[in-house]
Formats: C-alpha cells, sequence, structure tokens
C-alpha cells in the first residue's frame, strides 16, 4: 500500500503532475515527449477521469470520503456539462480500446453508457437538490438512487 508512505504533498504533488497540459512529460523517461505517445495517454486520462474520478466516486465514494459526497455533488453539477462534452469526443471511437503508453492500463471506450450514467446521475442530484430544505443538499445521504440510475446505463454500456 503506496499510502502510508506518501505525505499530503507527495500525494497532491502527483495530483498536480496530471492536471497539466501533457501529464505524460511528468512521467520519468518521457520528460520530451510530445508525439502520439502524449496524445494517447491524454486521451485516456481525459476518459478515465470521467469515468474513475467523476462517476465512480460518486456512487461508490471510498470509506472516509462520505463527508465529501455533498460538496462532490455540487462540484459534478457545476461542472456536468464539460463532463458530457468530454464523452461527445469519445462517441466515435465507441467498443474501441487503447492501451497506455506507460503503465500499460488498458482502456475500452463506452461513451454512450457513461454518457447515460452522467445524465442520470445528474437528474437524480437535480432532483434531490430540488427536494431538499433551502441551504441543504440530500445528495450527502446516500446513493442507493445514483446506484440505482447507473445499473439501467452499465447494463447498455456492456450490451
Amino acid at each position: 500500500d503506496m499510502g502510508a508512505c506518501c505525505t499530503i504533498r507527495t500525494v497532491l504533488v502527483s495530483i498536480q503532475s496530471l492536471l497539466g497540459e501533457h501529464p505524460i512529460r511528468n512521467e520519468p523517461g518521457h520528460e520530451a515527449e510530445a508525439g502520439k505517445e502524449d496524445e494517447t495517454y491524454c486521451e485516456i486520462l481525459r476518459y478515465e477521469n470521467v469515468h474513475v474520478a467523476v462517476v465512480r466516486m460518486l456512487k461508490s465514494p471510498p470509506p472516509g470520503f462520505a463527508a465529501f459526497r455533498g460538496e462532490m455533488c455540487r462540484v459534478f453539477l457545476a461542472h456536468c456539462a464539460a463532463h458530457l462534452t468530454t464523452l461527445e469526443s469519445y462517441v466515435a471511437r465507441e467498443g474501441e480500446g487503447a492501451c497506455a503508453p506507460i503503465w500499460a492500463f488498458p482502456v475500452r471506450y463506452h461513451a454512450r453508457g457513461l454518457t447515460a450514467e452522467v445524465r442520470a446521475l445528474q437528474a437524480q442530484l437535480e432532483s434531490e437538490a430540488a427536494g431538499a430544505p433551502r441551504g441543504q443538499k440530500r445528495a450527502s445521504e446516500g446513493d442507493d438512487a445514483a446506484d440505482e440510475a447507473g445499473s439501467s446505463a452499465k447494463a447498455a454500456r456492456s450490451a
């Protein structure tokens, strides 16, 4: 477990390195990369950020993250249109696979199914926010509805 040897500073620096225009250049041995590997790595990170860092974190936050769910929902709703725009750029690659040029992690693009999950989460969280008393967000009370909304989208992705 790497978590035990990392400080908050090392974790933040690692996250910051992914936010640059060319994140592959922060990887050892790829400091000057500007070609196809850079493009592929950026495409994979952009897609997986929506898939994992947005959708998966909202639907199944890891232990200890429940306290942040309300803020996560607020940020998601504020940036939902941008996530949907990002996913639109992957529709033409539906079903295609890619492999990261470093770390060799595989990705299969399922933009349509992921778009359905994002829209379902958006509808569910907007509904929760609208039904909450003024100043409170019910989204932090649990995510059973998000799980139900996403299960039909997940079935569509695997079809």
